[in-house]
């Protein structure tokens, strides 16, 4: 493991527990690119040639977000392009949205225990997703 992720190892177990401790609900959140063009080739023989010439597909990278929690998948995205941290909001806005919808009854009280857990790439540690969780009143934790 990297050096400060074992120095501050005890830190995050103590506010990890304390937050179970409390209540808290959490939804982890992750997101995976793939290259779609190393899955589909295209091969011909030009006219009067032997050799092959194989052609990648056009197809461009395709991405999922996800969201989960101890229910499951709870709301999940696949689109064409790679992540940035315009479509990561475009993501925690449609989440939070689904999220008010399917608990409107107690949704106050539910966004108050609510704890999103994210890894650290930088599409998730830019100001407008730091705004995004202020305004909404949301805890946000990166992990090491």
């Amino acid at each position: 493991m990297r050096d400060d992720v074992v120095r501050n190892w005890e830190i995050y177990a103590c506010f990890f527990k304390a937050l179970i401790k409390n209540k808290a609900w959490f939804i982890w959140i992750d997101e995976c690119s793939f290259n779609c063009r190393s899955l589909k080739y295209t091969s011909w023989i030009k006219p009067g040639f032997d050799e092959t010439v194989i052609i990648h597909s056009p197809e461009p990278v395709s991405t999922t977000i996800s969201a989960l929690s101890d229910e499951g998948v709870l709301y999940s995205q696949v689109r064409q392009g790679v992540n940035t941290d315009v479509e990561f909001l475009h993501f925690l806005i449609e989440l939070e949205r689904m999220l008010n919808q399917k608990y409107k009854d107690i949704y106050k009280e539910f966004k108050s225990k609510l704890v999103v857990v994210f890894d650290n790439a930088s599409i998730h540690l830019t100001k407008p997703i730091y705004t995004f969780f202020r305004k909404k009143g949301i805890v946000a934790v990166t992990l090491p």
